[in-house]
């Protein structure tokens, strides 16, 4: 009897201890998801945070990317008639993502651009603008299909869809510019 008592006790801790154990790991299967969706999220500039880099100096600009995983790429001039216009792109530190992010200010503004191959990211700018009351003007894509400029006030948001030489997937370019 004390021997049968002895392995009903055995074979009670073996199946709490596969159930407690089927438990750590569902615990750790959920925590690994939504730790892995933060980390994306860690590395997005919501729209507030695309106008706020565009309203500061460049200097505060590398400051809050670096902060967010980026880290400097390249600096080239805008264009071959105006060298004095430097853009400074970041490149974000994930093998995972391909994301890129740059600067530029000129005379009369500052853009900041995300390349981000996201579709989830793009929709998300896009009713996020809406919602923030800015209004499409297709006047000023140039009737390109591809192109969406949302205004309000000095600020407009231009998203481009692009789909590169040698991909499949497509590429989307929002850039945020404060004008001033």
């Amino acid at each position: 009897m004390k021997t049968f008592r002895y392995i009903n006790n055995v074979v009670g801790v073996v199946q709490s201890w596969r159930i407690n154990l089927k438990r750590i790991m569902l615990a750790l299967i959920f925590l690994t998801l939504s730790l892995s969706g933060q980390s994306y999220d860690r590395h997005e500039f919501s729209v507030d945070e695309l106008i706020g880099l565009a309203r500061n100096s460049y200097d505060d600009f590398d400051t809050a990317v670096v902060e967010k995983g980026y880290m400097f790429y390249t600096s080239a001039p805008i264009s071959k008639e105006d060298s004095n216009v430097q853009m400074h792109v970041y490149k974000l530190i994930s093998n995972s993502q391909h994301v890129m992010l740059s600067y530029a200010k000129t005379k009369k503004s500052i853009a900041v651009a995300v390349d981000n191959p996201s579709t989830n990211y793009y929709s998300k700018i896009k009713k996020n603008l809406k919602a923030k009351g800015f209004k499409l003007d297709l006047s000023s894509t140039g009737g390109n299909g591809n192109a969406f400029s949302y205004t309000k006030n000095d600020i407009r948001f231009l998203l481009l869809t692009q789909n590169p030489p040698n991909s499949n997937y497509p590429t989307y370019i929002i850039t945020a510019c404060v004008y001033f």
